[in-house]
Protein backbone atom coordinates (compact mmCIF):
# COMPACT_ATOMS: atom_id res chain seq x y z
CA UNK A 1 0.00 0.00 0.00
CA UNK A 2 2.94 1.99 0.58
CA UNK A 3 3.53 2.72 -3.11
CA UNK A 4 -0.46 3.28 -3.82
CA UNK A 5 -0.45 5.80 -1.27
CA UNK A 6 2.68 7.38 -2.60
CA UNK A 7 1.84 7.47 -6.22
CA UNK A 8 -1.61 8.99 -4.74
CA UNK A 9 0.26 11.63 -3.04
CA UNK A 10 1.94 12.57 -6.46
CA UNK A 11 -1.01 13.00 -8.03
CA UNK A 12 -1.24 9.42 -10.15
CA UNK A 13 -4.58 9.11 -12.62
CA UNK A 14 -6.92 7.41 -11.22
CA UNK A 15 -6.86 4.64 -13.45
CA UNK A 16 -3.63 4.17 -12.43
CA UNK A 17 -4.20 4.05 -9.13
CA UNK A 18 -7.42 1.57 -9.25
CA UNK A 19 -5.22 -0.36 -11.41
CA UNK A 20 -2.41 -0.88 -8.37
CA UNK A 21 -5.35 -1.96 -6.31
CA UNK A 22 -6.40 -4.38 -7.94
CA UNK A 23 -2.68 -5.42 -8.64
CA UNK A 24 -2.39 -5.78 -4.66
CA UNK A 25 -5.91 -7.06 -4.86
CA UNK A 26 -5.22 -10.21 -7.11
CA UNK A 27 -1.63 -10.79 -5.12
CA UNK A 28 -3.91 -11.33 -1.85
CA UNK A 29 -6.47 -13.04 -3.15
CA UNK A 30 -4.45 -15.81 -5.16
CA UNK A 31 -1.75 -15.22 -2.15
CA UNK A 32 -4.61 -16.85 0.51
CA UNK A 33 -4.90 -19.82 -1.40
CA UNK A 34 -2.46 -22.60 -0.09
CA UNK A 35 0.32 -23.93 -3.00
CA UNK A 36 -0.77 -21.59 -5.97
CA UNK A 37 -0.14 -18.61 -3.20
CA UNK A 38 2.99 -19.55 -3.35
CA UNK A 39 3.38 -19.57 -7.09
CA UNK A 40 1.36 -16.20 -7.21
CA UNK A 41 3.61 -14.19 -4.86
CA UNK A 42 6.48 -15.39 -7.07
CA UNK A 43 4.86 -14.71 -10.53
CA UNK A 44 2.44 -11.62 -9.68
CA UNK A 45 4.86 -9.33 -7.87
CA UNK A 46 2.38 -6.58 -7.26
CA UNK A 47 4.78 -3.90 -5.62
CA UNK A 48 7.08 -4.41 -8.95
CA UNK A 49 3.95 -3.79 -10.77
CA UNK A 50 2.73 -0.81 -9.02
CA UNK A 51 5.82 0.75 -9.23
CA UNK A 52 6.81 0.40 -12.53
CA UNK A 53 2.59 1.78 -13.23
CA UNK A 54 3.90 5.07 -11.01
CA UNK A 55 6.97 5.71 -12.86
CA UNK A 56 5.06 5.46 -16.11
CA UNK A 57 2.68 7.50 -14.83
CA UNK A 58 5.05 9.87 -13.50
CA UNK A 59 6.80 10.20 -17.11
CA UNK A 60 4.57 9.99 -19.89
CA UNK A 61 2.23 13.13 -20.83
CA UNK A 62 -0.75 11.17 -21.58
CA UNK A 63 -2.01 10.09 -18.04
CA UNK A 64 -3.41 6.09 -19.00
CA UNK A 65 -3.90 3.82 -21.72
CA UNK A 66 -6.14 1.63 -23.53
CA UNK A 67 -4.60 -1.37 -21.35
CA UNK A 68 -5.28 0.12 -18.30
CA UNK A 69 -8.66 0.04 -18.85
CA UNK A 70 -9.00 -3.59 -20.54
CA UNK A 71 -7.19 -4.92 -17.39
CA UNK A 72 -9.34 -2.62 -14.89
CA UNK A 73 -12.53 -3.83 -16.71
CA UNK A 74 -10.88 -7.55 -16.91
CA UNK A 75 -10.98 -7.42 -13.24
CA UNK A 76 -13.84 -5.90 -12.86
CA UNK A 77 -15.49 -8.87 -14.75
CA UNK A 78 -13.79 -11.58 -13.21
CA UNK A 79 -14.45 -10.82 -9.27
CA UNK A 80 -18.58 -10.21 -10.40
CA UNK A 81 -18.30 -13.73 -12.03
CA UNK A 82 -16.44 -14.76 -9.11
CA UNK A 83 -19.18 -13.53 -6.78
CA UNK A 84 -22.21 -14.68 -8.76
CA UNK A 85 -21.05 -18.55 -9.59
CA UNK A 86 -21.48 -19.61 -6.37
CA UNK A 87 -25.09 -18.32 -6.60
CA UNK A 88 -25.52 -19.55 -9.72
CA UNK A 89 -24.56 -23.11 -8.56
CA UNK A 90 -26.61 -22.62 -5.43
CA UNK A 91 -29.71 -21.93 -7.73
CA UNK A 92 -28.70 -24.79 -9.86
CA UNK A 93 -28.11 -27.14 -7.34
CA UNK A 94 -30.97 -26.04 -5.61
CA UNK A 95 -33.66 -26.87 -9.12
CA UNK A 96 -32.11 -30.28 -9.30
CA UNK A 97 -32.64 -31.10 -6.04
CA UNK A 98 -36.36 -30.60 -5.31
CA UNK A 99 -37.89 -32.33 -3.00
CA UNK A 100 -40.45 -35.20 -4.71
CA UNK A 101 -43.79 -33.94 -2.77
Amino acid sequence: MFIVVAAWKRGAARITLIRMLLNLTVESTLGAMPIIGDFAHVAWKANRRNYNLLIRDQRSQRRHTWQDWLFVIGACLVMLILFLAPLVLLIYLLKIHRPLY
